[in-house]
């Protein structure tokens, strides 16, 4: 009898956990005229006790300003049919801590749209510290700053959704990890379309394993970017009209504290996707923008650099060093040892500070713990720490097409193991500026294979001023076809 009334007990707890709440059971009235706020928040203190769904259902429920949502477990929050009318240019809904929670459908818009940018976390959806996230077919219709905001979440999927006239990015994450983003719709960003950021920051996490897919971003001021993350395919994602690059991939010291850590972009794999007239000038949410960027991030259709936090742009990640110090020890003469998960830094050729000089690393192996490494040149005294170079590691650009561009297609400067193979680049310098001209550009690093890529200009006025310029070290230049 004991144990039916704990299976009893129990199945009773389920089905409370699975309990279906209506936000007009809480006075919501949903006519857009009426301040719906203290029902909303309401119905979300009684989600957030016992888990299960939150239906709007049709209307339009208008509320003021910013509201936090925290420790949801559990549990839906099911906007169809739904138009969430904020009364204020501020940000919307902040999920706090969050685990095991699905946003879906509705409408997120403002009773006036905002004209202009708003700072900090003013989002019509923002995640923090969540787990098992899931944003799906919901609509963003402006935003004081980002369209969706992702910060410092594990596993996050966010599907379908359709994301326009944002006074920055439209889709932002930031310190995340297992991401999946894919068929969403995003137009009239003022700043990125799709960012994946991760600024090195001790203690946060990193930017790794995402996946963002089958896309379409069109008339934003960029579109893919990647800032300092790490095992991220780019696939499928169609990107049209951007006044600065259709894709961007940098390890970035411009906008973080540096001593705080730093992090480098490795393993990105551009494949498959179609970037349209990168670099145009247009008009974004009714403002004119021109591309003040074609010696910067909107130098290319694809762009693939380091970026410093005094000298800018576009720079060679070997002649610049983290201002992060990495403990060494001088094992025996001329062999150095370091923290072992520095190991795949230290590979043949990495460029290295050791207190006044500069060298490169010859070998590398993991022993006992730890990384042991030589170097070409020998440091002069005992060093204590090194630093390491700001190149990108392991960049991928496979068959995509690069389509009338107005700037260059693709660029890339300081990357080591560098594949660039099957790609049409065709007609691109449109604006034919004093900038631009060379439809592809390997500058510096190593060890790139650019393979079997088609460089066309059918145009009866050439604007390609050249195809096709290599530099980096270790190349292989094979089956290129430049017409």
């Amino acid at each position: 009898m004991k144990s039916v009334m704990t299976l009893l007990a129990v199945a009773a707890a389920a089905m409370l956990a699975a309990a279906e709440l209506h936000v007009r059971d809480f006075g919501a009235k949903g006519d857009g005229a009426n301040d719906d706020t203290d029902a909303i928040r309401t119905a979300f203190a009684e989600l957030r006790k016992n888990g299960g769904t939150l239906r709007f259902g049709s209307g339009s429920f208008a509320f003021r300003g910013l509201l936090k949502i925290e420790g949801l477990r559990s549990a839906k929050v099911d906007f169809s049919g739904a138009t969430l009318l904020n009364t204020e240019q501020n940000g919307s809904f902040q999920f706090d801590n969050c685990e095991n929670l699905t946003v879906s459908g509705g409408v997120l818009t403002y009773r006036e749209m905002p004209v202009r940018q708003q700072t900090s976390a003013q989002h019509p959806i923002y995640v923090t510290g969540g787990r098992n996230i899931r944003i799906e077919n919901v609509h963003v219709l402006g935003s004081p700053f980002m369209g969706i905001a992702i910060n410092g979440c594990r596993y996050v999927w966010v599907v379908d959704c359709k994301i326009e006239q944002t006074r920055r990015d439209g889709l932002h994450f930031v310190q995340s990890q297992d991401i999946v983003c894919t068929g969403n719709y995003i137009t009239q960003t003022t700043d990125d379309a799709l960012a994946l950021i991760d600024y090195g920051h001790e203690g946060a996490l990193r930017l790794e394993r995402a996946v963002v897919a089958n896309n379409i971003i069109y008339n934003c001021r960029q579109g893919l970017v990647c800032l300092g993350g790490s095992d991220v395919i780019f696939n499928g994602n169609h990107v049209e009209r951007t006044t600065f690059s259709g894709c961007q991939i940098t390890t970035n010291d411009r906008f973080h504290n540096l001593r705080q850590g730093a992090c480098s972009a490795r393993r990105v794999k551009v494949i498959g996707n179609r970037f349209l007239e990168s670099g145009a000038d247009f008009e974004i949410n009714g403002v004119f923008i021109r591309n003040t960027g074609q010696v910067t991030t909107g130098h290319a259709g694809i762009v693939v650099s380091y970026i410093d936090g005094e000298k800018g742009w576009n720079r060679n990640g070997d002649d610049y060093f983290t201002k992060t110090d990495y403990p060494v020890a001088e094992t025996k003469p001329g062999v150095f040892s370091a923290a072992r998960e520095l190991g795949p830094e230290l590979f043949p050729k990495r460029r290295i500070r050791m207190g006044e000089t500069t060298a490169r690393v010859k070998s590398s192996v993991l022993r006992d713990g730890k990384v042991e490494f030589t170097l070409d040149t020998p440091p002069a005294g005992k060093p204590e720490s090194f630093k390491l170079s700001r190149i990108l590691t392991d960049i991928e650009i496979i068959d995509n097409e690069i389509l009338n561009s107005h700037v260059n297609g693709i660029y890339t400067n300081g990357v080591y193991r560098l594949r660039v193979i099957n790609n049409k680049v065709f007609n691109c310098n449109v604006s034919d500026s004093q900038w631009t001209g060379t439809a592809v550009s390997i500058l510096n690093g190593a060890e790139a294979d650019v393979l079997y890529n088609w460089i066309q200009d059918n145009r009866t006025e050439k604007l390609h001023k050249k195809g096709l310029h290599i530099t980096a070290a270790d190349s292989r230049d094979i089956g290129n076809r430049i017409n």
